[in-house]
């Protein structure tokens, strides 16, 4: 499997794995840095989960997080 499909999951296994909890509970995406902004549609069947912040990793491929300014 290439690395593109290991960071895609479908509507349908994100709603799954969530089903199991109830519609008050918060979800945390796992760093105190990153808050979700919106769901954006980027292609005919690809929706793109975006955060107030960038995170992308450097030429030296470690993993950064940068504010919107």
């Amino acid at each position: 499997m290439d690395d593109s499909k290991k960071r895609l999951i479908t509507v349908g296994e994100l709603k799954e794995r969530l089903a199991v909890f109830p519609d008050d509970f918060q979800v945390f995406f796992g760093c105190e840095d990153l808050s979700f902004y919106r769901l954006k549609l980027r292609g005919e069947r690809l929706v793109q989960l975006e955060f107030d912040q960038s995170v992308y990793r450097d030429a030296k491929g470690v993993l950064r997080i940068d504010e919107h300014a």
